[in-house]
């Protein structure tokens, strides 16, 4: 993907054509091609880009309201662009941030917590539930975060359950697939009818945003996210219960 930005953001020096490209991850758009400069806006996965120009490795591109930096490692670039007259937006100048806080700030820009309410079938030797959960994950690379899983719940019984969590995104050529694969080695504590467990498992979820709104102040992004557990009671007794949930991601700009 890398060398494909890079020969494609040449090809705009050689042609001088406007080039398009979509975030592969979320990033922080900077107001100069450095790590630690300042973020002037958030860019959202599958976000369409123009490419005005390239310096090294970052690429000097705009949104519909702003214009500044991305690392060719956070992009995929896709083509001419369809508007080759943009109206191109001022720069804003060019600060280094370089105070204490910058580490903390580049800390929670990779964090990211998501709670959700999932609903369990009946599963092998397991019985139907509603979980109320959550997990905070660090982004370690464009494609990889790790973190913590834990959920809950206490209706018809309790159940509950946590441990670490490994999160990897998987990058498609098309807007509407952005698909990720999650792993989570977990403890699980259970009680429904009189049966009282407490195991280790694995649970396996799939989930893939679609962008259906994307504007410049609004985003909207429904969420499905399914997948299974595997408890392991004993060496001959193994409970698989299978959930589904749906949520959407939103975020309006005032």
């Amino acid at each position: 993907m890398f060398f494909s930005s890079a020969a494609l953001a040449q090809e705009y020096q050689k042609a001088k054509k406007i080039l398009d490209c979509v975030v592969k991850i979320g990033t922080p758009l900077k107001n100069f091609p450095d790590a630690q400069a300042d973020g002037i806006e958030q860019l959202e996965t599958n976000q369409v880009l123009q490419i005005l120009g390239k310096k090294g490795n970052w690429l000097d591109v705009q949104t519909q309201k702003r214009r500044g930096w991305v690392s060719t490692f956070y992009v995929e670039v896709i083509g001419p662009s369809q508007n080759q007259r943009p109206k191109i937006i001022h720069r804003p100048s060019a600060k280094i941030k370089k105070s204490r806080s910058h580490a903390s700030d580049q800390f929670f820009s990779k964090l990211r917590v998501v709670p959700y309410v999932s609903y369990a079938f009946s599963g092998k030797n397991f019985y139907d539930q509603i979980r109320i959960g959550g997990y905070a994950t660090y982004k370690t690379n464009t494609q990889f975060s790790v973190g913590l899983l834990a959920e809950a719940v206490a209706l018809r019984g309790t159940y509950f359950s946590i441990g670490p969590t490994m999160h990897r995104l998987i990058t498609t050529p098309y807007r509407w697939l952005s698909p990720a694969i999650q792993a989570s080695f977990l403890y699980y504590n259970f009680e429904h009818s009189g049966d009282s467990e407490s195991a280790y498992g694995l649970q396996w979820a799939f989930e893939n945003d679609f962008p259906l709104i994307q504007k410049p102040k609004f985003v909207l992004k429904p969420v499905i996210r399914t997948g299974f557990d595997v408890i392991l009671i004993s060496a001959d007794q193994v409970r698989v219960p299978y959930f589904f949930r749906w949520r959407s991601q939103y975020s309006f700009d005032l």
